[in-house]
């Protein structure tokens, strides 16, 4: 029988395989149980434009080298790169391999290959839709994929030991706590299932917060709520932490608090932290790299200085009215008025200005620009994909 296939966003299934691509049911291991603890956001709005973005469209070469070059290193932590467990050597903390998830016809997350090294502060990004919690719920095999697989600490995340899943912290996307219980409940609950539960530094983070045990979950405010999640998950004593959006629905005094705490403990025990947000001011504070997933693909890999470096913002200004300016190299984005146009180039270097002075462009100014910025350029249409490759990018 000849095999038909689906397309939607580039993805494509197979439905000769009765199963999907998936594993027959008596194959499947049982899913891993995790203390559900956190959070969500909202894009920012994109700014005005007068003409659309030029599409560029490229192939992903390869990914993030196992020790880190580039912006991630291994800080002092319980396992670091070339550490021994159970006599294999482990250097990525997580790995997948063209991991993919169907919703009925729908591509939710389309070949997804990641790396993040030990010891390494990872921020996922994308617009509302683009995958990040589809894909965080695979990492911890709580959802399971159409196809290929996901390793946390080196083994597949459906087979992990009880071992290993009490090394791993996870804050998961609107702090679903039970409401009519106290604080001290839920502590007193969650300290049963990790070995490494540590009460001292659960107390201490609490009085930071300002809380008291003794409050009921269903007091608490949204920002109150983020705060227990990552006191409770925190206190595990984690080795890896894995974040869903965790300072959703939090006003800003409270999310710089949490974001100090997360950063203090970041450094002191130095974990490896995979974590989604959309306020990206915060992942600009505490990202040693960052990926981007767009339409459920993996668009970017890179340190967060070489996104800012390899992506720039360009002011030019005419003396007269703007030329047409859609073919320039590398574009992503363009924004132009009468006498000036606001250009985001891809791999910006000498031969742009060149080609807007010779276009008549009397001045080019290359401009400070914020992640958020850049990544709301980068995400306004089409996109330039590219990834480092040991420090450089492609």
């Amino acid at each position: 029988m000849r095999a038909s296939h689906l397309r939607e966003n580039g993805c494509a299934r197979s439905t000769s395989d009765p199963n999907g691509g998936r594993p027959p049911r008596s194959d499947r291991t049982q899913r891993p149980l995790f203390t559900l603890l956190s959070s969500s956001f909202t894009l920012p709005p994109r700014p005005p434009t007068s003409i659309p973005l030029a599409t560029l469209k490229c192939k992903i070469l390869s990914h993030v080298p196992a020790h880190g070059t580039g912006g991630c290193y291994a800080r002092s932590t319980g396992i670091t790169p070339g550490s021994n467990e159970g006599g294999r050597t482990i250097e990525l903390a997580i790995e997948t391999n063209k991991l993919t998830r169907y919703y009925g016809d729908r591509c939710a997350v389309n070949q997804l290959t990641l790396r993040v090294p030990v010891g390494c502060v990872y921020g996922l990004l994308g617009p509302n839709g683009s995958g990040k919690t589809t894909t965080i719920k695979m990492l911890l095999g709580l959802l399971e994929p159409t196809r290929g697989w996901a390793k946390l600490l080196g083994r597949e995340s459906d087979r992990l030991p009880s071992k290993l899943r009490d090394r791993i912290g996870y804050v998961a996307e609107g702090h679903e706590l039970y409401r009519s219980a106290s604080i001290r409940d839920l502590a007193d609950f969650q300290s049963k299932f990790f070995s490494r539960w540590n009460r001292k530094s659960f107390d201490e983070m609490l009085s930071h917060f300002r809380l008291s045990q003794k409050q009921r979950i269903r007091q608490l405010s949204n920002g109150q709520r983020a705060q227990v999640s990552l006191a409770l998950t925190l206190a595990c004593d984690p080795d890896l932490l894995i974040m869903d959006d965790p300072t959703l629905g939090v006003d800003p005094v409270i999310r710089r608090r949490f974001l100090e705490s997360m950063i203090q403990l970041i450094n002191q025990k130095g974990r490896t932290v995979l974590f989604s947000s959309h306020v990206l001011a915060d992942v600009e504070r505490v990202a040693d790299r960052i990926g981007i997933l767009a339409r459920g693909v993996f668009r970017v890999d890179c340190t967060l200085t070489e996104f800012k470096q390899k992506l720039r913002r360009v002011r030019a200004a005419f003396d007269g009215q703007v030329p047409a300016l859609m073919d320039m190299p590398g574009l992503v984005w363009l924004q132009a008025g009468k006498r000036e146009a606001v250009l985001t180039i891809a791999h910006y270097d000498g031969t742009h200005e060149a080609a807007l002075r010779h276009r008549g462009a009397r001045e080019v100014e290359v401009l400070d620009s914020t992640l958020e910025d850049l990544f709301i350029d980068y995400n306004s249409g089409g996109a330039t994909q590219f990834v480092s490759t040991g420090g450089t990018m492609q």
